[in-house]
């Protein structure tokens, strides 16, 4: 790879996720790249990453967790790659994890139309919370744009205890908390990756305090909890 060159492209737009193929095969055909990393969003993955397969050029996704972008496809996808933890995985620890922690006796879910990601989330969090043993009082799909507040109001209509929110947007999963929040409920908010963005976060603002998902674990996470675990280990084995 020496004096291979390196070139960033912003193709985040989740909008128009077709705007990933023509990107992946301008890098590829047109400026001559021997590898890609991204695109970031799994939607833009879908359309831009066959394109890399067809071409034979590597492509390393570093925050797609949709199922069907690596291993098994609808395409041949031996050139594709990632380094993120898929939402098979995460979706159901987190669920797992909170309700060992909580013992939640009811949850909603609400996922945005369309949204491929979404969709997929939303359909592990029904078969989590049900292997955890917690009543589901609604499935409620909700615009992709637009208002979100109708339909996040007949998810809590059951007075859930917990609200599970599937999208790949942030601006979705925001709104969605904010109209929860705004509906009265005081209960906790479970999601997939895009609740572990900064900007989901700042988006949703303080009515986004303790919101859950789940991530793969990094050591040089610096919050307490996690700098004690690497201390014991350390003692205990001695690296």
């Amino acid at each position: 790879m020496n004096g291979a060159r390196l070139e960033l492209v912003e193709q985040n737009d989740d909008s128009n996720p077709e705007a990933g193929t023509v990107a992946m095969r301008t890098l590829i055909q047109h400026d001559g790249v021997v590898a890609v990393l991204g695109p970031t969003l799994s939607a833009v993955a879908y359309s831009a990453d066959p394109v890399a397969n067809q071409l034979e050029t590597p492509v390393l996704g570093v925050s797609n967790t949709a199922a069907g972008i690596v291993g098994t496809c609808s395409y041949s996808c031996k050139w594709s790659w990632r380094d993120s933890l898929g939402e098979t995985i995460a979706v159901p620890a987190d669920i797992t994890e909170y309700t060992l922690e909580a013992h939640p006796s009811s949850a909603a879910i609400v996922y945005a139309k369309g949204d491929v990601l979404g969709i997929q989330e939303a359909n592990l969090a029904v078969e989590s919370f049900r292997q955890n043993g917690v009543r589901l009082t609604a499935h409620v799909a909700v615009p992709a744009t637009g208002s979100v507040t109708a339909g996040v109001e007949r998810a809590l209509a059951g007075h859930p205890e917990v609200l599970f929110i599937g999208t790949v947007s942030g601006q979705t999963a925001a709104a969605a908390i904010k109209a929860a929040k705004r509906a009265g409920f005081a209960g906790t908010f479970l999601g997939g990756n895009t609740m572990n963005s900064d900007a989901t976060a700042k988006l949703a603002g303080g009515d986004g305090a303790g919101a859950r998902s789940a991530s793969a674990w990094y050591r040089g996470n610096d919050f307490p909890a996690n700098s004690a675990f690497v201390t014991a280990y350390r003692q205990t084995y001695g690296s």
